[in-house]
């Protein structure tokens, strides 16, 4: 988006504090409605936060920023309140661009992201997903509420309008607001778990292919009769409308 091969992004410093452990974990059990256990996953994106938003493209006008893809690694366990090395790079990817960010402590490397986003017309929100109707029930139905949205929001520092402006969403032909892309990766651990998989996740890859709304009923289909340790998931919303998939490795 107006650059021409790889950027390197300034290094920051964050840390995953104790306090954000437990509102992380607790907006978790509020989105499934109970007491899950600790998302190592949802837990690794927050170091990341500041560092992925400055890095985030201005997109122009009457176009919104799409979050693609996110893919998530996580070498060993994040600790809590140190001081952790952020930096990356950006690339051009398609008719958009890749950040790839690391997260190391004392010169090791605790987690990474890496996000694909590119622009589209605004009108491209309002698409219904192809329809995918899995084979069975669901491993998890959630509603994430608005309330909920805002409230993430608020955690991540990711205040973009489609996130948060009802007025806007209506304006681009949808009835709710867009619910975070990341915080649709913390449903896949709880699903996991609820479809009977315990063995903790070690990478994590989303693809994005409709916006999920607040409110709305979304299904998570685990799908485990695949390459052992390497279950697939899909987020399908009303309708079967599907809204992401996830491939997930779990190192077994």
């Amino acid at each position: 988006m107006g650059f021409h091969g790889p950027q390197p992004l300034p290094q920051r410093s964050a840390s995953l504090e104790a306090g954000d452990v437990v509102k992380v974990r607790d907006l978790v059990a509020a989105v499934t409605g109970a007491a899950a256990p600790a998302s190592p996953f949802a837990l690794a994106v927050h170091p990341f936060a500041a560092a992925l938003l400055a890095a985030m493209p201005e997109p122009p006008a009457g176009t919104v920023l799409v979050h693609e893809a996110l893919g998530l690694e996580r070498p060993r366990p994040l600790p809590v309140g140190r001081a952790l090395a952020v930096g990356g790079r950006r690339e051009p990817s398609g008719g958009g661009e890749t950040l790839t960010l690391e997260a190391t402590d004392a010169g090791e490397a605790v987690a990474r992201l890496s996000a694909r986003v590119g622009v589209a017309p605004a009108s491209l929100l309002a698409r219904r997903g192809p329809v995918r109707r899995p084979d069975g029930a669901p491993a998890l139905s959630v509603r994430v509420t608005a309330a909920q949205v805002a409230a993430y929001a608020a955690l991540s520092g990711d205040f973009n309008p489609i996130h948060t402006d009802l007025a806007l969403a209506h304006a681009l032909g949808l009835p709710e607001r867009v619910v975070h892309g990341t915080l649709l990766a913390f449903l896949i651990e709880p699903a996991l778990y609820a479809a009977g998989i315990t063995a903790a996740p070690v990478r994590l890859g989303l693809r994005f292919v409709s916006p999920a709304l607040a409110g709305e009923r979304l299904d998570i289909h685990v799908a485990a009769d695949r390459t052992p340790g390497r279950p697939r998931v899909s987020v399908t919303g009303p309708g079967g409308a599907l809204r992401c998939v996830a491939d997930v490795s779990t190192g077994v």
